[in-house]
């Protein structure tokens, strides 16, 4: 996947596997096999040559294992000196403002500071779309 490649199939996985890679190959999506749910697949450089930042592609089992490793990621920003903007569903929001603060952080101080910024994805989405599409109005967003 560092390398450029978009998709990988386990090769004892390909008979059930195969079909549906093609597929989102063919749709410009990412394929990865079933069994490496859960783990970091690639870990791309920070900053690629053209000075754009690049992201960690991972894939978790169920939300319990998402809002840890989501903990572990915004925790890591803000311990670093970053500030973090989290657009999510409330219910994932609340999970996440929950690890951070078991993971020792006064959230209302971060929050405060201005570094760390919790919004609900649904108001967002809302806000500049239409029947599941952008709305076509100038919503300060683009």
């Amino acid at each position: 996947m560092e390398a450029g490649g978009a998709g990988y199939v386990i090769k004892s996985d390909a008979g059930r596997e195969l079909l549906a890679a093609v597929k989102a190959l063919r749709e410009g999506e990412r394929y990865i096999s079933a069994r490496l749910v859960g783990r970091v697949f690639f870990d791309a450089p920070e900053y690629s040559s053209q000075g754009h930042g690049l992201h960690k592609l991972q894939i978790y089992s169920s939300d319990e294992a998402f809002l840890d490793g989501y903990a572990s990621f915004v925790g890591g920003g803000l311990n670093s000196g970053n500030a973090v903007v989290v657009l999510a569903t409330e219910a994932h929001r609340l999970g996440l403002s929950q690890r951070l603060r078991t993971l020792g952080f006064d959230l209302d101080a971060v929050i405060k500071s201005g570094s760390y910024i919790s919004l609900d994805a649904a108001e967002i989405l809302a806000s500049f779309m239409s029947d599941h599409e952008p709305d076509g109005n100038d919503c300060g967003l683009w």
